[in-house]
Parts: structure tokens; C-alpha cells; sequence
């Protein structure tokens, strides 16, 4: 068996700005930092891609509200390995939720499989584990609703995948008057998820 070095992964979704200058500082401060990116979707902009893969070694799939010009440049599902450990990639396969048991038989069939699935789009952050894989969401940069806060993820994989939640702040862009419709989506997505 291979012996891997710990590996640093950030790890972004719905991020709905168009350049890196407009993501918060503490990101920015963890992507330089960092041995690998990944961003789940929604950038909203070519420039953005452009932007983050300049800071290194650089994985990421499409969204539902990026720019169609990101269509050429980025596919809907992407499978990885980073330290022997094999990761999918994906926005989301169904509004308003990403659906796991879908998102799992996308990446494991015909006898393959991952050891996480990485996904956005429902703004939520989410670290799951269901049948030996980790269903891993680092919700959204941006906050928008039903985010509970704005945040992002940052994985270390060496041998095992341990995973976190940063918190950039709390309540999101929709401040503390959104909180019971936040709190109720949120409660609806995590109910349905497993189930669709």
C-alpha cells in the first residue's frame, strides 16, 4: 500500500459572485494555502474559473446558475483521486435537493466506487456518512437562502478523509428575519434528501 502525504483540499459551492476579488478574505487566505481546489458550481462566471485556477491545482463542475460560457470548460460530474482516495464531484441532480441516493449511483456502478461524493446547490453544509461513503456539502460562500451561514469546506486526506465546515458568518445574506423560512427549508431538504 502507497504511502500519501496529507493533502489540503478547499472546498467551495455557490459562490454566485464573478471574480475571486469578491470572495471573503479568509477564503481566499485558505485557497492560497491550500494543495488542492475544488469548487462545486454556481460560480456564476468564467472569470471566477479563471481566477481560482491560478492558485493551483484546480478541480470543479458545472452549476445550474453558472454563465453558459463555463459549459465548454466544465462538466456536470467529475470523478478524482487525491491521496488514494477517490472523490465525485458534483452540483446537485435535482431541485431543490441533491439528492445522495442519486448523487451514489451516478458514481458507484458497474462495480466502481468513490470514497465521497462532494456536492452543492443546496446551500446547506452537510457531513454525512451513508454505507461507507461520505456525502460532503461545504454549503454556500455566498450565504444565500436557506444557508443557515456563509461558509466553505476544507478536507485533509491522508489515508482517511476528515473533513470541516468554516464558518465566514453566521445567518448568511439573509440575516436573522429569514431565520424560521431558513430553519424550515433547511429541516424540508435534510428530511427528502436521503429519500429521492
Amino acid at each position: 500500500m502507497a504511502s500519501h502525504s496529507a493533502k489540503t483540499v478547499v472546498v467551495m459551492a455557490d459562490t454566485h459572485v464573478r471574480t475571486a476579488k469578491e470572495l471573503p478574505r479568509e477564503l481566499l487566505t485558505a485557497v492560497k494555502d491550500a494543495d488542492y481546489i475544488i469548487h462545486l458550481g454556481d460560480f456564476y462566471s468564467l472569470e471566477l474559473l479563471k481566477d481560482l485556477r491560478k492558485h493551483g491545482k484546480f478541480y470543479g463542475v458545472i452549476g445550474n446558475h453558472d454563465d453558459l460560457n463555463l459549459g465548454p470548460e466544465l462538466r456536470e460530474m467529475e470523478e478524482i483521486e487525491i491521496s488514494g482516495k477517490k472523490l465525485g464531484l458534483i452540483h446537485g441532480l435535482i431541485v431543490p435537493v441533491a439528492s445522495r441516493r442519486r448523487m451514489k449511483s451516478s458514481f458507484c456502478k458497474n462495480g466502481k466506487s468513490v470514497n465521497a461524493i462532494l456536492y452543492g446547490h443546496t446551500h446547506i453544509p452537510t457531513i454525512k456518512k451513508e454505507n461507507g461513503i461520505l456525502f460532503f456539502n461545504p454549503g454556500s460562500v455566498a450565504g444565500k437562502f436557506p444557508a443557515p451561514i456563509k461558509s466553505f469546506g476544507r478536507l485533509t486526506i491522508d489515508g482517511t478523509i476528515k473533513c470541516e465546515i468554516v464558518t465566514l458568518e453566521n445567518h448568511g445574506s439573509n440575516g436573522p428575519l429569514m431565520h424560521i423560512p431558513t430553519v424550515f427549508m433547511r429541516n424540508f431538504i435534510r428530511f427528502v434528501e436521503p429519500w429521492f
